[in-house]
């Protein structure tokens, strides 16, 4: 599994011709390649096709449309998170263990 440094995301109006309505782009800072996967999000109730890689060896996950803003707040929120492969499966993942009740500036309740 990668570290993730850097995401960028795109949304559309109306989902494209392969049911994709919003994507996130995934990148690293190091290692043999910057560009780590890329997570797409289809509409609910729509057929997500299975995980896997590309011929050039990104990471692609995909989710339906209701995962999509606790990926968002997963990667504003939490350091490090990572991304992999996992029996066939994309996996992202926070690095470190978290405390229960805690909050991300170390003022839990």
């Amino acid at each position: 599994m990668r570290a993730i440094s850097r995401y960028n995301v795109g949304v559309f109006g109306e989902a494209a011709s392969n049911g994709v309505r919003a994507v996130i782009n995934l990148m690293a800072d190091d290692g043999p390649r910057l560009a780590l996967g890329r997570l797409s999000f289809y509409d609910d109730g729509v057929s997500v096709p299975a995980d896997g890689e590309s011929e050039d060896g990104l990471i692609l996950v995909n989710l339906p449309m209701s995962a999509f803003a606790g990926v968002v707040a997963l990667l504003q929120h939490d350091r490090p998170v990572k991304l992999g492969l996992v029996g066939g499966r994309g996996v992202l993942r926070t690095g470190e263990w978290e405390r229960v009740g805690e909050t991300e500036l170390g003022q839990g309740g």
